[in-house]
């Protein structure tokens, strides 16, 4: 199923509404590049995550994992842009699946392949 960016902002409001501690509210601070490798491998790997997970990271990283959400939804906004996703996920998986290809695209040196 093609989604495109006004559909997978309403993926991430889902994500969002069943994984609240991503956006509880939290010291706001800036974007921070030494945080980026953390933030990145923990969204490309939000389907394994956890509260538990997510409070382990420093609040730089928390930070910088909320920004490039941020960013994500900025761009669905602007991009003519769209994601294949499997139909038989649950929304909130979805918008994790569009993560996934977003981070590979925009963010491949950062990620570690095992």
């Amino acid at each position: 199923m093609l989604v495109n960016g006004e559909q997978a902002i309403g993926l991430v409001y889902d994500l969002l509404f069943e994984k609240k501690w991503l956006v509880e509210k939290a010291e706001k601070l800036p974007l921070d590049p030494l945080s980026e490798k953390e933030a990145v491998m923990f969204l490309a790997t939000l389907d394994q995550q956890s509260e538990t997970t997510w409070l382990q990271l420093t609040p730089n990283q928390r930070s910088t994992a909320n920004g490039l959400i941020m960013d994500f939804i900025a761009k669905c906004l602007t991009t003519s842009r769209e994601w294949n996703v499997p139909d038989d996920l649950s929304p909130p998986e979805q918008a994790i699946h569009i993560f996934k290809q977003e981070i590979e695209r925009s963010h491949f040196s950062l990620l570690i392949l095992n």
